[in-house]
């Protein structure tokens, strides 16, 4: 695509031909646009009968007749319903967890794309500037080609530059168009949207912001917290294992044998009863298999915790190190007063038109270096938010905001 319909299509990006639509609003909808109200919807557990396991009526036949009837009473283990209820409820637990950390992915793919959105149309412009400087150089060079100046390497550099920009330019449109069709379609749009960059946070805020995302307990992180509650399901079922092999009293009958009824020396009914034996145990092997499942996920708990600690401790690291980059470049350019200067010499009859251009190539360049720092500091903020479970923690707010504007 030429250099004139990409900056026809950054133009009309910023023009009355596109939706409005603010960062809060676009984030807000994941969880007020019933994509989250919707789905993830918690089972409901009917508990049962704390004592009884089963309640059964028999029959049985003798000489075709149907003579004898009992009713039998099969009781739970010591403990066995509570432990059910414990089971389930760490079930439930975990559903919670699990939708917490849906609702994460989906947060933070609007977040990346509200960066994405930024840098790709800031880099456009920036390097569409450059296109039409290399074009000028090109341009110059080729008036040049009779003087006694004119080196043919020059031309060459400067068209390999142009080319390259050229193959960049594209490569960068496509992903533009990407970003806007991806915010389209969640946003279920059908024309483009576009942003407001003053909404966006300052990267002199977002840097007195990395102490915060430190704060906090790491039991409340999500993704722990879903390893948590998987030791706790599994704590669970070694505890149910337990309080099932507690069936002292195995079951209670009353039988009545119609046969019996006429005779006296017989009684119609009788009573039975089942009690275990504790010297013999029996379902070890379940219990033992439950025990190492639990011991293994608690193990993967303890590992997963220093592993979390350990990314935490990087993220902010590389962090800390952009932010200082970005500042560093930005007081180079404050003090070097490039723009100053370009202007300065503008002015003056008689300067090489070179010059002046490798002026402005130094400027625009370091404004392309300046934002990707700008949006690798942005990238890393984000992943340190979900890392930290920060971006669903209630109440959910916007944090690319200055003033966390609540979603």
């Amino acid at each position: 695509m030429s250099g004139f319909r990409i900056l026809v299509f950054v133009i009309l990006i910023s023009s009355n031909f596109c939706l409005s639509l603010t960062i809060t609003q676009f984030l807000g909808e994941t969880v007020n646009g019933g994509i989250i109200e919707n789905g993830g919807k918690r089972p409901i557990f009917v508990k049962d009968n704390r004592y009884l396991k089963k309640f059964e009526y028999r029959s049985s036949t003798e000489d075709s007749d149907l003579s004898k009837h009992a009713l039998r009473v099969s009781f739970r283990g010591w403990g066995e319903a509570d432990a059910i209820n414990r089971f389930a409820d760490a079930e439930l637990k975990q559903i919670d967890v699990d939708n917490e950390i849906i609702l994460n992915q989906l947060l933070k793919k609007r977040y990346d794309l509200v960066v994405n959105y930024f840098h790709f149309k800031n880099s456009l412009q920036l390097n569409q500037k450059l296109k039409v400087l290399y074009k000028d150089r090109i341009t110059v060079l080729k008036q040049s080609i009779n003087t006694l100046n004119f080196d043919i390497n020059d031309l060459i550099k400067a068209q390999d530059a142009f080319n390259e920009l050229n193959l960049d330019l594209i490569s960068l449109e496509e992903r533009w168009n990407y970003c806007c069709k991806e915010i389209a379609i969640l946003a279920l749009a059908d024309k483009v949207l576009q942003f407001d960059e003053t909404e966006l946070i300052d990267i002199e805020l977002l840097s007195a912001r990395i102490d915060f995302l430190c704060e906090g307990d790491d039991d409340e992180n999500i993704f722990l917290l879903k390893q948590k509650r998987k030791v706790e399901k599994e704590k669970s079922k070694v505890d149910l294992e337990i309080a099932k092999n507690r069936d002292y009293l195995s079951f209670f009958e009353v039988e009545y044998d119609d046969n019996n009824r006429d005779d006296d020396k017989l009684e119609p009914l009788t009573f039975k009863a089942g009690f275990q034996i504790p010297i013999i145990k029996t379902g070890q092997f379940n219990l033992s298999r439950h025990k190492i499942k639990y011991y293994s996920e608690k193990d993967e708990y303890t590992r997963l915790k220093q592993s979390f600690t350990e990314n935490r401790r990087s993220l902010v690291s590389e962090l800390s190190i952009l932010v200082k980059q970005y500042f560093n470049m930005d007081k180079a350019r404050k003090e070097s007063d490039m723009e100053s200067t370009y202007s300065t010499l503008l002015s003056m009859e008689g300067i090489d038109p070179l010059s002046l251009l490798k002026v402005k190539e130094s400027i625009l360049k370091n404004e392309i270096i300046q934002e990707k720092i700008k949006y690798e500091i942005y990238q890393k903020y984000l992943e340190l938010l979900s890392v930290n479970g920060k971006m669903v923690k209630k109440p959910l707010v916007n944090y690319l905001s200055s003033d966390f504007n609540k979603l």
